[in-house]
């Protein structure tokens, strides 16, 4: 991997880069111009090698720009942390707000905006998920195939990008909802919505926060009475930002790595802790010089509640605080989180391809 250009705009933070679809327009969100105008940078990336500036665009975006989302010919662009404009950028020289999505409760927020099929998905914190319909084209119900079904699909079409339109809601109870995006399971006949947190937790006498939370599992195949049937949450840091491929969730965790997860099948309760009292060892081992690491590969079969893992196992004769400290000093080095528990577990956030590891 190597850089093949670099492009400098005015800003104290650019917090987002998008490129469109047909790879040829890029967005550069910003905060903290020296003009105050903030905006977008709206970017030429015909040729990567000799990206240009098309033009800034900064109309009722001085606030600033978090999150921006591409989708056919279209910006979907958080302003000052309060709503989402949309820019028609059809012609990346002219572009031209034509409409806003904005909530009206008090002290409303947003963090992110994501489209998928002409729909919508906001994450506003306390109030949770927004849904909105932006031009999505209804399914046929004869010819759908359930494993491509999207409930909101069958009620959008009415809205557009010009006309956007509530379809569903869920907040969030405890305030933290950072980002989401839809999940149509594969393995069964559900609909979910994953709900990312973000907050941190002080650390008395000290200047420093831990991230927390984790990703919730909202059930909204009734669109009408979403439940959260279950969270994927680790007890040593919080959850940030994910993606969701087929049947498996992208987990990111800032300095505690990534985590890719099978969410296939039902997905019920606190899914990391049930799988920790499923693993069951294989014969790998990897010495250290007062302890057996022994790894374990956890199958489907193991996991009833859906989530498959790698982990590492420890075995030892005696396990002492100062030991276990030890090598968590050592982790971030090498891919690992300790799990505090009784067994001493230890997850891989990396493939480390080698068979034995020096951690003491």
């Amino acid at each position: 991997m190597r850089i093949i250009d670099t492009v400098k705009v005015d800003a104290r933070t650019v917090n987002d880069v998008k490129i469109s679809e047909n790879g040829r327009v890029g967005i550069i969100s910003r905060e903290g111009a020296s003009n105050r105008k903030n905006g977008l940078v709206i970017l030429d990336v015909t040729d990567p090698y000799n990206v240009k500036i098309t033009k800034t665009y900064d109309e009722d975006l001085t606030g600033g720009v978090h999150n921006v989302f591409i989708y056919q010919d279209h910006v979907y662009a958080l302003s000052a942390g309060t709503r989402y404009d949309i820019i028609n950028i059809s012609d990346p020289a002219n572009p031209f707000r034509i409409s806003s999505y904005e909530l009206d409760t008090p002290g409303h927020s947003i963090h992110d905006v994501w489209v998928e099929n002409g729909v919508a998905y906001s994450s506003n914190w306390a109030d949770g998920v927004h849904i909105v319909d932006v031009g999505g084209v209804p399914q046929n119900e004869q010819s759908r195939d359930k494993k491509n079904f999207n409930p909101f699909l069958a009620l959008a079409g009415k809205g557009s990008p010009g006309n956007p339109i509530k379809i569903a809601s869920k907040s969030d109870p405890n305030g933290h909802n950072h980002a989401t995006f839809p999940f149509v399971s594969q393995s069964s006949d559900k609909f979910y919505m994953i709900n990312g947190d973000e907050w941190a937790k002080s650390i008395p006498g000290s200047a420093e926060r831990i991230y927390q939370g984790g990703f919730h599992f909202i059930d909204f195949t009734d669109i009408d009475n979403p439940v959260e049937t279950a969270i994927y949450q680790i007890p040593e840091v919080g959850s940030h930002n994910h993606w969701v491929e087929g049947d498996i969730l992208y987990a990111g965790y800032y300095y505690g790595g990534i985590r890719v997860l099978d969410i296939s099948g039902e997905l019920l309760g606190v899914i990391f802790r049930e799988n920790m009292n499923r693993i069951v060892p294989e014969n790998v081992e990897m010495v250290c010089e007062r302890v057996t690491w022994r790894a374990c590969k956890g199958t489907k079969s193991n996991f009833p509640r859906g989530s498959t893992e790698i982990v590492l196992w420890l075995h030892a004769e005696s396990l002492k605080s100062d030991l276990t400290l030890r090598a968590w000093k050592e982790e971030r080095h090498i891919g690992f989180i300790v799990c505090w528990r009784h067994e001493a577990v230890l997850e891989i956030c990396r493939c480390l391809g080698r068979d034995r590891l020096s951690l003491c």
